[in-house]
């Protein structure tokens, strides 16, 4: 096991089998075939990984005006949000089960280049259920640990509030506590996203890559992965992270500018169709099938990063064909 993996020749690799594997020649079906994983990760985000904020609601209303229709429909209100809660969960479980096994599939179809979906579907069946029961664990301890900063950051404020709620003058009086909780904040949401960032990544980049070549189940998978790669090798891991992290910020910059042309050719409709859940999945597919050299690119990057940490790692890459 290298002391110091370098860096610089996995991006190399990267590139030159994104390159070999969608250019080496054109082969429009292997485009689309590749095309179809790449987007069913997307969706399985929740919808999308590019433009979040096309799917804000275009109307707003006046604080009062919710406030009071509230106030006279209570019963409607709960029952609303009781049914919308009720959608959202099954569409999340839905969207992190097409997602996990999804993710074996891509880096399956990025090595191998061949298509044969429902085969892919199947053999990735364990590995994708596995992956999305952690997954789950892992959203509800984010959300747990941003509602805890919040719950004490309010708790700290909460003689100011109270005064607050009990004054006539309807003025809200910032003293200590409330300096305090702002301070509160922002030491702690800053270091809670460093944490999610450096756990994300182990978990995302390194954990996930170590499944697909190893077969593990994720949690030993990602014990692995901290115990024998990430704190033994610590620089060269963080400087992959900050790669890593580069590259996606790329893809959303690249989804951006595909929405933005789907947008332009179609005179809005793919971009209407865009913010409608569920439908959204055919510009999300044309917006896949765009970027695809970028998405081969990465997961490349990321499985032959992998590779450097013990020969057990070692994946059937295709042999670059000579000229």
């Amino acid at each position: 096991m290298p002391d110091s993996p370098p860096i610089l020749p996995s991006l190399d690799f990267a590139l030159a089998h994104a390159k070999r594997l969608l250019f080496s020649p054109i082969n429009k079906k292997k485009w689309l075939c590749l095309a179809l994983p790449a987007v069913l990760v997307c969706v399985g985000e929740g919808g999308t990984e590019y433009l979040m904020w096309a799917e804000v609601a275009a109307f707003r209303y006046k604080a009062d005006t919710i406030i009071d229709w509230i106030t006279q429909n209570t019963s409607s209100f709960l029952s609303i949000m009781t049914g919308a809660t009720l959608v959202a969960c099954v569409f999340y479980i839905l969207y992190r089960y097409i997602n996990s096994r999804a993710r074996f599939m891509l880096m399956d179809y990025v090595i191998t280049g061949q298509s044969g979906f429902s085969a892919a579907w199947k053999r990735y069946r364990q590995q994708g259920n596995a992956l999305m029961k952690l997954r789950i664990y892992w959203d509800l301890a984010i959300f747990n640990v941003l509602l805890l900063i919040v719950v004490v950051a309010a708790a700290l404020a909460w003689p100011d509030f109270h005064q607050f709620l009990n004054s006539t003058t309807g003025e809200y009086e910032i003293t200590f506590w409330s300096r305090l909780a702002i301070i509160f904040l922002l030491l702690a949401i800053p270091l809670a996203l460093i944490f999610v960032w450096l756990a994300a990544c182990t978990f995302f980049f390194m954990a996930i890559p170590v499944m697909y070549i190893t077969h593990m189940p994720p949690w030993p998978a990602y014990k692995y992965v901290l115990t024998r790669i990430f704190f033994p090798h610590l620089k060269s891991c963080l400087l992959y992270f900050l790669m890593m992290t580069a590259v996606q910020m790329a893809l959303v910059i690249a989804g951006n500018l595909a929405l933005l042309l789907i947008a332009l050719l179609t005179c809005l409709t793919g971009y209407i169709l865009y913010c409608i859940p569920v439908l959204n999945i055919l510009p999300n597919y044309l917006i896949s099938t765009l970027i695809l050299p970028l998405t081969a690119c990465e997961q490349t990057f990321a499985l032959r990063f992998m590779e450097q940490f013990t020969p057990n790692f070692q994946l059937p890459w295709p042999a670059p064909k000579r000229t």
